[in-house]
C-alpha cells in the first residue's frame, strides 16, 4: 500500500520547522552556541546547542529527552486511536542519569535511583510521548545508533501496512550529554571547531541537539510519498564504514524499489565531516546517482545522532516540497566528484534520499517522492487484515538453566537475581572477536549463532529492555573518575544498544536487515509483533533474539528502586519464517491482542506494579525470572514444547495449536 508522510515538525538549534528549515537555506547554522544554563558544557566547543525548555505543566519534572520531544510536539493535535508511537534515539534520558552515575561510580549512595535505572530505558521516552498523544497502538523505541530516525520511519510504515496500526508517529530526539560527547572524542572523530561535510579541509564532526516527527499514514493526496525504507549492514568494522560502500548501496536499492537509483534529484547525504565517512558516502553517490545534487545538514544543526534520521527526512521533504536544495554550510574546497554547493539552488525533485550511517556498519536510507496534484495516484490497496502468524523453525535459549532449558523440569534456583551461566565461545567465533563482546553481547551470540547461516542476508531483530546498561555504565566511569581524556573509546562503542546486533553481523558476516528495538516490559511482545509483520509482509524469514543481563550495575538499579519480584537474565532466538497453512514446517506461533486467556502462562508480578496473581501453571518468574531475556528463555520452552501460551501486556503469544 502506499504511505504518505502527512505532517511533519523540527525543533533543532536552527529553529522550529519552518523557521529552520529558511535558515538552512539562508546557510546559517547553529553550532558553536552554548547557551546559559547548560553549565557543564562549557567546554562544548563546536557542539549546536539549544537554550533551556519552556517549562510543561507536569508536577514531575521531565527529563531534557522528552522535554525536546514534547516541545517538537508542541501544538499539534493528534487522533490517537490506532495510532503507533515509534521513537528513535541513543540516549534517551541519559542527561540526568549521568549525574546519579557519578555517585554510583565513586560509591555514594544513588539519589535518585529512578533516573539511575528505571528512567534511563529508552522506552520510558516512547512511553511519556503516547501518554502524551493518548495513543492506544503498539509503542516501541529504536536504537541503530545514528540510523535510528531512519530506521524508525520504517518500523512506522511497516506497522501501518501490516494493519497493526492506522497511522505512525515517528518520533526522533536526543538530548547532548556527556556519553556522546566525550564518547566521540575518545575516538578522536570530533571536531571542536565548526566541521565542514564534504569539504577537502575537514576534521571531524559536531554534536548537536533536537527532535523532530513525522506521521506516516496511507495515502490520501498528499504531495509527499513515502516510497520506502532501506536498511542494510556492511559486516565490516564495529565503527568504520565499508570503503566500497557495499551496505550503503544495499540500502539505497532497498528503498527506491523499483525506481532508478540514476532518476534521483536530491540527496540529503549523512556527511559527518568525518575523513572516512565522506568520502566513501561521496564516492558511492557519484557513481549510483550522478544527476542528483546532494545536500549535507550536519554543519547547521550538529549530528543530532538518533534524532537526525527523522529530522532530515523533513528537511528533506521541505526542500522537495520548495523546490530547493540547502547549502552546505561552511564549505570550502568540495571533494572531487560531489555535487554541492555553498548557496541554495532552485531545483525541483521528483525523487529525494535521505541517507543514514551507524556503528557496526549499519546504513539507512529513506526514499520520498513529491507529486502535483494533477499527477498523482489513484489506487490504494487496503493494510494488511490478516492475522500475525509466523513459523518457529529453530530456537534457541540461555538462562538461569543454561541452554535450553525445558519447560517443566525440577530444577530450581532460589535467589532474588538468577544468573545464566558464562556463555562458552561458539565454535567458529574468533576468539579476538569473542574478547570484544560485552556479556550481553555474549547472551545474544551464544543463542543466535546456531541458527543462522554465515553470510546470509536475514532479517536480524534484538529486542533488549535496559540494552547496553552495563556497558554505558562502564564508559561513564572512565569519564567520571578519569576525566575526559581517559574516557574509554572501546566502552563507548559497546554502549550503543546496537552493539550486540552490529557484533553479531561482524563476526557471522550477515549483510542484511536489522533493528535493534526497546519495548521495556513489553519487549518480548513488541519485538516479536514487529518481526511478525516484517515475515507478513517480506514472505521472507528472519531471526529474533531478545537478551537481558544482569550485570552488577543492574542489579544495583533494581536493588535501589525497591521493587520486588524475582529476576532473571538470560537470551532467547527463534527463526521466523512464514507460515503457509496446514503442511507449515515448525511450530507455529500466533498473536493476539486483548487479555489472555485463563491457561496462558503468567508472570505473577509484572514490573514496576503488583497487578496479576493468578499463577496458571507454573508462573514463569518462578522458573526463569523476570527480564526481557529471562521471558523471552519461558516463550522458548514453550516453542520447544509446541504448545502452549504466554501472556504480556495487553497481548500474548499462542504457540502450537
Amino acid at each position: 500500500m502506499r504511505l504518505q508522510l502527512g505532517g511533519w515538525g523540527t525543533l533543532t538549534a536552527l529553529g522550529t520547522t519552518q523557521a529552520g528549515f529558511e535558515r538552512l537555506c539562508a546557510g546559517g547554522t547553529g553550532l558553536k552556541e552554548t547557551p546559559a544554563g547548560l553549565g557543564w558544557l562549557e567546554d562544548a566547543d563546536g557542539a549546536a546547542l539549544l537554550g533551556p525548555l519552556a517549562p510543561v505543566a507536569d508536577p514531575v519534572p521531565l527529563p531534557r529527552g522528552v522535554g525536546l520531544a514534547l516541545a517538537a510536539l508542541a501544538g499539534v493535535e493528534f487522533d490517537g486511536r490506532g495510532l503507533a508511537v515509534v521513537v528513535a534515539t541513543t540516549a534517551g534520558a541519559m542527561v540526568e542519569g549521568e549525574l546519579v552515575v557519578q555517585e554510583y561510580v565513586r560509591g555514594e549512595p544513588l539519589s535518585a535511583p529512578r533516573a539511575f535505572f528505571w528512567d534511563a530505558r529508552l522506552h520510558g521516552v516512547a512511553e511519556a510521548i503516547a501518554a502524551q498523544v493518548g495513543a492506544t497502538g503498539p509503542v516501541l523505541a529504536v536504537s541503530t545508533a545514528c540510523t535510528s530516525g531512519t530506521v524508525a520511519i520504517g518500523v512506522g510504515a511497516d506497522l501501518v501496512r501490516a494493519g497493526r496500526a492506522t497511522r505512525a508517529l515517528v518520533v526522533g530526539v536526543d538530548a547532548l550529554c556527556r556519553t556522546t560527547l566525550f564518547g566521540f572524542r575518545s575516538l578522536g572523530v570530533y571536531d571542536g571547531e565548526r566541521c565542514r561535510p564534504f569539504s577537502a579541509r575537514r576534521h571531524g564532526m559536531n554534536i548537536g541537539e533536537g527532535a523532530g516527527w513525522v506521521l506516516v499514514e496511507p495515502w490520501q493526496r498528499g504531495v509527499i510519498e513515502l516510497l520506502g525504507v532501506g536498511v542494510a549492514t556492511d559486516a565490516h568494522h564495529l565503527t568504520a564504514p565499508d570503503p566500497g560502500g557495499r551496505g550503503l548501496r544495499g540500502a539505497i536499492q532497498a528503498a527506491l524499489g523499483a525506481v532508478v537509483a540514476a532518476r534521483v534529484d536530491h540527496v540529503n547525504a549523512h556527511a559527518t565531516g568525518t575523513l572516512h565517512n565522506d568520502v566513501a558516502e561521496a564516492a558511492l553517490l557519484a557513481a549510483l546517482c550522478p544527476g542528483a545534487l546532494v545536500s549535507a545538514t550536519k554543519a547547521a544543526t550538529g549530528h543530532t545522532l538518533g534524532a537526525a534520521g527523522v529530522i532530515e527526512a523533513v528537511f528533506l521533504a521541505q526542500s522537495m516540497s520548495a523546490g530547493v536544495v540547502p547549502p552546505v554550510a561552511g564549505l570550502v574546497e568540495p571533494l572531487d566528484g560531489t555535487k554541492v554547493a555553498d548557496e541554495v539552488r532552485p531545483h525541483p525533485q521528483r525523487v529525494g534520499l535521505s541517507l543514514n550511517l551507524a556503528f557496526g556498519g549499519h546504513n539507512a536510507a529513506l526514499a520520498l517522492r513529491a507529486w502535483a496534484d494533477e499527477g498523482s495516484p489513484s489506487d490504494q490497496d487496503s493494510p494488511r487484515a490478516t492475522p500475525l502468524e509466523v513459523s518457529v523453525r529453530g530456537v534457541r535459549s540461555w538462562s538461569c538453566h543454561g541452554g535450553d532449558a525445558r519447560l517443566f523440569a525440577n530444577d530450581s534456583v532460589e535467589t532474588n537475581f538468577r544468573l545464566a551461566p558464562d556463555p562458552q565461545r561458539p565454535q567458529g567465533w574468533s576468539a579476538s572477536g569473542w574478547r570484544r563482546l560485552s556479556r550481553l553481547a555474549r547472551l545474544v551470540a551464544v543463542v543466535a549463532e546456531p541458527l543462522v547461516e554465515r553470510g546470509s542476508d536475514i532479517a536480524l531483530f534484538v529486542g533488549l529492555n535496559g540494552g547496553e546498561f552495563g556497558s554505558s555504565v562502564a564508559f561513564l566511569r572512565s569519564y567520571w573518575l578519569g576525566g575526559a581524556a581517559l574516557a574509554s573509546p572501546l566502552a563507548f562503542q559497546n554502549s550503543v544498544h546496537n552493539a550486540p546486533a552490529a557484533h553479531l553481523s561482524i563476526e557471522l558476516g550477515l549483510r542484511g536487515h536489522s533493528e535493534t528495538l526497546m519495548g521495556g516490559v513489553a519487549t518480548v511482545w513488541r519485538t516479536m509483533e514487529r518481526a511478525m509483520c516484517r515475515v507478513l509482509l517480506t514472505g521472507k524469514p528472519a531471526l529474533v533474539v531478545i537478551a537481558e543481563d544482569l550485570c552488577p550495575e543492574v542489579r544495583d538499579g533494581i536493588s535501589a528502586l525497591g521493587v520486588g519480584g524475582t529476576w532473571g537474565e538470560g537470551a532467547a532466538a527463534f527463526l521466523l519464517a512464514p507460515s503457509t497453512g496446514e503442511a507449515t514446517e515448525g511450530v507455529r506461533i500466533r498473536w493476539h491482542d486483548g487479555g489472555a486467556p485463563a491457561e496462558a502462562w503468567h508472570r505473577r508480578q509484572p514490573w514496576p506494579d503488583e497487578r496479576d496473581h493468578t499463577p496458571a501453571r507454573r508462573a514463569w518468574d518462578d522458573r526463569f525470572g523476570l527480564g526481557a531475556g529471562a521471558e523471552a528463555a519461558a516463550l522458548a520452552a514453550l516453542v520447544s514444547a509446541g504448545v502452549g501460551s504466554l501472556a504480556g501486556p495487553g497481548a500474548w503469544l499462542e504457540v502450537g495449536g
